[in-house]
């Protein structure tokens, strides 16, 4: 499949995390500096942990949240997936390019 984007928005960066924490970790400084640059960055949070009792799944949403606002970009996309769902299929492809589309349009 190929798709143009011509009339794309071009200030729009989309960084994907497996975990929450990930993208901070991996490119926090980054993330906040583009934001600082002007351009609209749009975090995509797969797997939301819920392991044990310590690891509580909203508190680690809310954390995500408050992260995205100290970088300076917009709140982020949960995709909820299990663990189990976090492997190299058509679903995971389908979900991220659902993604690209919508938000660099």
């Amino acid at each position: 499949m190929s798709t143009t984007f011509e009339n794309s928005n071009l200030d729009s960066i989309l960084v994907f995390g497996a975990h929450p924490d990930d993208v901070e970790i991996g490119m926090g400084g980054t993330i906040a500096k583009l934001s600082q640059m002007g351009y609209n960055v749009k975090l995509v949070i797969a797997v939301l942990p819920n392991f044990t009792n310590n690891d509580k799944k909203e508190e680690r949403k809310l954390e995500a949240i408050n992260s995205s606002k100290a970088m300076g970009c917009l709140e982020p996309d949960f995709l909820d997936l299990s663990p189990n769902e976090m492997i190299h299929n058509r679903k995971l492809i389908g979900m991220i390019d659902k993604y690209i589309l919508e938000y660099l349009r």
